[in-house]
């Protein structure tokens, strides 16, 4: 289907081959993991990989090609090794950016029937400060609590795994932060 086109795509730069490669992998992966599905194959295991340890996708993708790569480096020679590494740093590096964001912080706004525990969470374990609103429901109009969170980009995960365990009805919504000027914890946060 594609051979007429492949005189023009080959590449005599190693580097720009790796590049494209690494690029092309890395939306095809974001876009299949952000829609839900998986390729199969080592994505079972990326998946369990990140739900135990409770990092990204494109992390726990890394170190399960990484360990693949290398165990097949005794085969595949030190140079392939070596490219094979390059390709899938810049794979995880785009999938976290797609599905994650680019943002250094996540702003987290939740509404939870145990917002004293996840502001328990925050406080001990996040290093980072809690931000408490009173809000009205637009439908049944009930007064309630809204707990608004700024946690790095690298705690997202942690943080999101965390909230759902505590309260596996929570409602809260994820936003890129792109700046926070004051607030007490303000040192902890990546880009201040």
């Amino acid at each position: 289907f594609t051979e007429h086109i492949i005189p023009y795509v080959q590449f005599d730069n190693i580097v720009i081959a790796i590049i494209l490669t690494g690029c092309l992998l890395g939306v095809g992966s974001s876009l299949v993991y952000k829609s839900g599905y998986s390729t199969g194959g080592g994505d079972v295991i990326m998946y369990i990989i990140s739900k135990y340890a409770k990092i990204t996708e494109g992390k726990s993708t890394l170190i399960m090609n990484v360990i693949i790569v290398l165990l097949g480096g005794v085969i595949l020679g030190i140079h392939n090794v070596v490219y094979s590494i390059m390709i899938i740093a810049i794979i995880t590096t785009i999938t976290d950016k797609l599905l994650i964001g680019v943002s250094d912080s996540k702003m987290f706004y939740i509404h939870s029937s145990k917002n004293n525990e996840i502001r328990k969470y925050v406080l001990d374990n996040l290093n980072t400060g809690a931000t408490l609103f009173q809000t009205k429901g637009g439908l049944m109009r009930k007064d309630r609590e809204m707990l608004m969170v700024v946690v790095p980009t690298r705690d997202y995960y942690l943080f999101k795994e965390k909230i759902l365990e505590i309260d596996s009805d929570v409602f809260f919504i994820v936003s890129d932060c792109y700046e926070v000027t004051g607030g007490v914890k303000r040192k902890n946060l990546p880009f201040i």
